[in-house]
């Protein structure tokens, strides 16, 4: 079985298998960026057999991430700053495995500045900043105009849901209580009203 794990065409599928620490959503969209045409496939021999197929066929370019089953967590060592991307991410198990390997070594900063350092660190493989540059010591990629990727606009849609459903529990209590509150009202005027009644008599 092969799953679309692109950023752009099947978003729904890697963002809904996957909560990303506020904040860090750029930069976990960038370092997944380079898989953005790449589908997720069961195993190896799954992998191998596509790119057979691929080969009669005479296909174009084919990426695949194999899924693993279980995750890998390197040693990862107290950091001069920033914090490991894979303590960012919370991933189902159907993308657990390939995602914390695409992860391992990440170092998520707020600016370029500590780039030189943390690349000199044991244990740090690339480092990618919240405006979604990566840079490793073979490469570096960037763009001069950062918006919001997709992983993050969603995620701030999530949280505008669920400001909302907290709102409209609120308006509910406040609904209840004043129901209440019309009530013991009511009552009062009925029994002022009786006691008038009385007065009269």
């Amino acid at each position: 079985e092969i799953y679309t794990l692109s950023l752009h065409d099947a978003l729904p599928i890697c963002v809904s298998l996957m909560r990303v620490t506020p904040g860090d959503e750029n930069a976990i969209a960038a370092i997944l960026a380079h898989f953005a045409d790449a589908v997720l496939i069961e195993d190896l021999t799954a992998a191998i057999e596509q790119l057979e197929r691929s080969h009669r066929e005479g296909s174009g370019q084919l990426r695949m991430l194999i899924r693993a089953e279980s995750t890998v967590e390197s040693e990862r060592g107290n950091l001069p700053q920033g914090r490991w991307a894979i303590d960012s991410i919370t991933a189902q198990d159907e993308v657990a495995g390939v995602i914390t390997r695409i992860l391992d070594g990440v170092v998520i900063v707020d600016s370029l500045d500590a780039a030189h350092l943390l690349l000199a660190s044991e244990g740090v493989h690339a480092v990618a900043t919240c405006e979604g540059d990566v840079l490793s010591a073979t490469s570096a990629s960037g763009t001069g105009t950062p918006s919001d990727s997709m992983i993050a606009i969603h995620a701030k849609f999530e949280e505008a849901v669920a400001k909302a459903e907290d709102a409209e529990q609120v308006m509910h209590r406040l609904a209840d209580g004043l129901t209440e509150a019309n009530t013991v009202l009511d009552g009062a005027v009925r029994a002022a009203n009786e006691e008038i009644g009385r007065a009269h008599v």
